[in-house]
């Protein structure tokens, strides 16, 4: 049959951990072989028994049965192929194979895990990245997913106004979707479509969002810093960008769920949100805890002598995580408004929260500050993030440091 092997293949060097093995259908063309998970699980005496034994069991037949269709299948679609390529196969085979291979179902049970996990902001990441997958092609599947349709759905994001960043965002979540099935078998590493490293030429690398700067100068700082309004939103949207700034620019819902027992005397000790829902062994980030710091903390903390109780009163503990999640980005949504009004009473350009966390790293770096103890302070887990994240400032100072050269010509 065209030379072609069909033939069924326990994974037996990786285990489950019940023991169990994923199942494949196994091709052999032109000496390259290549593997279709099922969703087919046996221990290796359970598939002996269930390919050898003479006389089966009711359960040891309906494994078997089911192994001989899908092989009957496979040869099937080979039959279908007047010019037999995998990828041929795999539009015939696999596309059809249902809700295993389903891009949908892989998101809709990743964002349940998120949510489980609590984790509401980083599921709604993963929803609103495969509505959009879903506005460029519906019923996607696992072979669907291949550089040229990346590069096809990036430019039909661009097309209709979407940022790199955006785009960006979005592939993100599905490489990890992708990566997960890798992980799990349900995909060939050779149809895996990002590039990972630099001889991956054919390969598909998302765009790279622009760095922006998002630092106030050192003028506008201090104007900002030494603000003061009548109206109480304006002074809280000051304060909070102020406390962010001086806690190593901490995230501020990292703010909204600090809790009394994080203040330990005149330091403040915490664990990243970004960072409880990944493998990584979590980092304690310090920070000082200045009298300007611990006056607006005083200020706005609400009188719980519970350590355990939080130590702003956006968020309570009979709130559930999505719940919370929404109060987090409305509180965050109204210091914005306000942050913008202040910046126009100001007149200096328009500011968010996040620049809190820039304004304090670019200070940090343009004062000496060694780029290990600003990636320690921030809470990055590897120092070519802060090296990355400091970079889109780098092209001001090589300005300001030419301009040097030829600072005679307006002296005098």
């Amino acid at each position: 049959m065209k030379n072609i092997s069909v033939t069924p293949f326990i994974d037996s060097y990786h285990p489950q951990k019940d023991d169990r093995c994923k199942i494949s259908i196994r091709l052999t063309f032109q000496r390259k072989k290549k593997y279709y998970p099922t969703k087919i699980n046996l221990t290796v005496q359970e598939y002996d028994r269930v390919m050898n034994a003479k006389r089966k069991t009711n359960e040891e037949k309906e494994s078997y049965n089911k192994i001989i269709a899908l092989i009957k299948e496979a040869n099937d679609a080979i039959e279908k192929i007047p010019v037999f390529t995998f990828e041929k196969f795999e539009k015939l085979f696999v596309q059809n194979k249902g809700i295993t291979n389903s891009i949908l179902n892989a998101y809709n049970e990743k964002i349940t895990a998120l949510k489980a996990n609590d984790q509401i902001g980083t599921a709604n990441n993963y929803q609103c990245a495969i509505n959009s997958l879903g506005t460029y092609k519906q019923a996607l599947t696992y072979v669907d997913i291949t550089p040229e349709f990346l590069k096809g759905y990036e430019k039909f994001m661009t097309d209709h106004g979407k940022s790199k960043t955006t785009v960006s965002m979005y592939l993100r979540t599905l490489r990890t979707i992708l990566n997960e099935a890798v992980a799990e078998n349900l995909i060939d590493k050779s149809i895996y479509p990002f590039r990972q490293q630099r001889s991956d030429k054919k390969k598909y690398s998302p765009p790279a969002p622009k760095n922006l700067k998002r630092a106030l100068t050192r003028e506008n700082l201090e104007k900002f810093y030494s603000y003061n309004s009548v109206f109480k939103g304006l002074n809280q949207a000051r304060d909070f960008w102020v406390l962010s700034y001086l806690l190593n620019g901490m995230n501020m819902k990292d703010i909204l769920l600090l809790r009394n027992n994080n203040i330990r005397g005149n330091l403040l000790i915490y664990e990243r949100v970004k960072t409880s829902g990944t493998k990584e062994e979590p980092t304690k980030i310090k920070a000082s805890l200045k009298p300007e710091a611990l006056t607006i903390i005083k200020r706005y903390s609400q009188p719980n002598i519970n350590p355990e109780a939080y130590l702003f009163s956006v968020l309570n503990e009979k709130m559930d995580a999505a719940t919370k999640h929404r109060r987090s980005q409305t509180f965050i949504l109204n210091i914005n408004k306000n942050l913008k009004k202040i910046c126009r009473e100001l007149d200096i350009p328009d500011i968010t929260t996040y620049w809190a966390r820039h304004t304090f790293s670019t200070v940090l770096k343009n004062a000496g500050v060694s780029v290990e103890f600003i990636s320690e302070a921030l809470g990055h887990s590897d120092i070519k993030t802060t090296k990355n994240y400091l970079s889109s400032f780098e092209d001001e100072m090589i300005h300001k440091t030419t301009d040097i050269l030829t600072s005679f010509e307006t002296a005098g």
